[in-house]
């Protein structure tokens, strides 16, 4: 993907965005903090008038499958925050109501299997620190202040380490 369009504003009617919005891939995701684990992650497409995006900040949640054997998964942490270039337009060209607009584009977001982009890039974090970690333990390792890390375009497929590390 390209940068330097990522910035442009894309006017798309709301009646096109989900079939234009199938063609959003994962970009870029990024751990913003350590410490309460979390990040924000990058999905966009390249289309005629530029690169259409969809961002959004993601946290770490620890459901309880068992009390011996927790599960970790991720949420977007707020829905009514999804950031986008795209203009959302109802049938006369006039940009949809912003409750509208984040209901669409958060509907858009809740089918994307970008968790497992996300856990892929924790994983990673985790692994270039040493002993494996569960990932619920990844956020208290370090106290207070987290390292950026990035990882664009990532595998969600490879499930050994070797097959991620393959797969960059």
């Amino acid at each position: 993907m390209v940068e330097r369009h990522y910035s442009s504003l894309i006017s798309m009617a709301e009646a096109d965005f989900s079939e234009v919005s199938r063609g959003l891939r994962h970009s870029v995701t990024r751990i913003t903090s350590l410490q309460g684990l979390g990040g924000i992650t990058r999905w966009a497409m390249e289309l005629d008038v530029g690169v259409a995006w969809v961002s959004w900040k993601w946290e770490e949640a620890v459901m309880p499958r068992t009390l011996a054997s927790p599960q970790t998964v991720f949420s977007v942490a707020n829905p009514m925050n999804v950031a986008s270039n795209i203009l959302l337009t109802d049938p006369a060209s006039r940009p949809l109501l912003r409750s509208r607009r984040v209901l669409v584009i958060y509907g858009l977001v809740s089918q994307l299997p970008w968790q497992d982009y996300v856990r892929e890039v924790v994983w990673n974090q985790s692994a270039n620190r040493g002993p494996q970690l569960p990932l619920a333990a990844v956020g208290k390792q370090h106290g207070g202040r987290g390292r950026h890390v990035e990882q664009q375009c990532g595998s969600p497929a490879a499930t050994t380490r070797e097959q991620i590390i393959r797969a960059h």
